[in-house]
């Protein structure tokens, strides 16, 4: 038996160009998350981030918390379709993780009082930067998890933006 959940990423990021999941057009052949398999103790959950709510699903392993959902947003091209980004939140005691898989993939890790590099790749290429963390506050409640991550975005030891996420899982059906 396996300590991760099904599609979990073991480790790096997603190449566009070479994801066997990609189809010719750049849409990918994945689809976002199925509705909950109570067998692996997913769970229907409604994901708001920044008051924008979407379904998704949640599940616990061990004391780790795994939130999946998709989000939309315009595509790069003009006049192209693009297929939603898969996104996996992965939450400890004190760290959230955020993976997004699509046209633009991420991988930004946020620890209070560390700074840790990330990075954002797109289809006109790779940028690095840091994720510094300044505040991260979670809380667990009976039908809702809330999460609120402040950060600094850095690259080059320059300060190129500062910005808050707050995310609330709601349990029950999406």
């Amino acid at each position: 038996m396996t300590d991760k959940p099904e599609g979990y990423i073991k480790s790096g990021m997603v190449n566009n160009r070479t994801d066997p999941n990609r189809m010719e057009n750049g849409i990918t052949k994945e689809k976002c998350p199925a509705p909950a398999d109570r067998e692996n103790g997913k769970k229907n959950v409604r994901v708001r981030i920044n008051g924008v709510e979407r379904p998704g699903t949640y599940q616990k392993v061990g004391a780790t918390e795994y939130i999946y959902y998709c989000e939309s947003r315009e595509s790069s091209s003009p006049g192209a379709i693009t297929a939603p980004d898969r996104v996996l939140v992965r939450l400890s005691d004190r760290r959230m993780e955020i993976r997004r898989t699509g046209e633009i993939c991420s991988r930004m890790i946020f620890e209070e009082g560390r700074t840790i590099p990330a990075e954002y790749v797109t289809p006109y290429g790779k940028i690095m930067m840091d994720v510094a963390g300044t505040t991260l506050t979670i809380r667990r409640m009976e039908q809702a998890l809330h999460i609120h991550a402040g950060y600094r975005l850095e690259t080059n030891g320059d300060e190129i933006a500062q910005n808050t996420v707050l995310i609330e899982i709601l349990h029950g059906e999406a």
